[in-house]
């Protein structure tokens, strides 16, 4: 897993970050603030090499300077011959919650 871009999108997704042209192409680094995008590209990364799915939580910064919180399950694609060759997730917003969530626990 070499290009780490975007090949696909959700609407919803690509109104959330308002990239001019849209998310299709894009990488971490041309979405999102430096260091979230390094921390979005080395969890990739992680599912990549582990093979496996992973749930985590993540910030992202909105056009508008909104700082939300997401619930990310990541997995890995593969290929017919089960080689891992993209990354897909889905994401849900979770701002709000988290704290209740995690003081109930």
């Amino acid at each position: 897993m070499t290009c780490s871009c975007c090949l696909c999108a959700n609407p919803a997704l690509d109104a959330l970050v308002e990239v001019p042209g849209g998310l299709l192409g894009r990488r971490h680094d041309e979405v999102f603030p430096p260091e979230q995008a390094q921390a979005h590209r080395l969890h990739d990364l992680a599912v990549a090499r582990n093979a496996g799915p992973q749930v985590v939580t993540e910030q992202h910064t909105t056009p508008d300077g909104v700082l939300r919180t997401y619930s990310s399950t990541t997995f890995p694609l593969r290929d017919a011959d089960g080689r891992v060759t993209g990354v897909a997730g889905v994401i849900t917003e979770v701002s709000g919650g988290v704290a209740g969530s995690v003081t109930a626990g």
